[in-house]
């Protein structure tokens, strides 16, 4: 619960600069690593992915819940993905960029 309005107007804020970086961020990334060429097939697939993952996910929550009757280990054990992930993208190496010489004749 938010107790003053400047925590509520601070919230909204950092949520919108979050979600502008993050599409700013998602424009630039995918083409620059895949390429333009097969991006809407890339996308797609991965998108699958990620509602299928969205639809999934509170599953193991429940079943984690019914056998300890706690989140805690759901949570602990739901904290390693985004770990996995940031090592990951971290790790990426970055795409080399392929330029034509201009004054190369034998790219004429």
């Amino acid at each position: 619960m938010m107790s003053s309005p400047l925590q509520a107007i601070t919230y909204g804020a950092l949520l919108g600069l979050a979600g502008g970086m993050a599409s700013i961020t998602n424009a630039v990334i995918w083409p620059n690593y895949f390429g333009r060429k097969h991006l809407g097939s890339i996308r797609g697939i991965v998108t699958t992915a990620m509602v299928a993952s969205a639809a999934l996910g509170p599953w193991p929550f429940g079943v984690l819940f019914d056998i300890t009757g706690t989140y805690t280990l759901a949570i602990i054990l739901g904290l390693i993905l985004p770990i996995m992930c940031a090592i990951c993208a971290i790790a990426a190496i970055p795409p080399k960029i392929k330029t034509l010489k201009t004054d190369d004749p034998t790219n004429s």
